[in-house]
């Protein structure tokens, strides 16, 4: 039996008080993008907007934290 390809891309956070760091891979484990951006609305708008750009295949996770954008 063959594998499929699923052509996923998987995206991790790195979630800190100053900056965060956003990493995408594809099914191979190669990086796609990373992009390090300031803990702000500006900020965390280009994670979005990176992510959105990106095709996505399989279940999505979140997280929580303590922070808030207005500390």
């Amino acid at each position: 039996m063959e594998a499929t390809p699923t052509n996923s891309n998987y995206a991790g956070i790195d979630w800190s008080w100053q900056h965060h760091e956003l990493c995408i891979v594809d099914d191979n484990g190669q990086r796609i993008e990373e992009v390090t951006v300031p803990h702000s609305r500006p900020g965390l708008a280009k994670i979005t907007t990176r992510c959105g750009a990106t095709t996505w295949n399989g279940s999505g996770s979140n997280a929580a934290t303590d922070r808030s954008l207005n500390s």
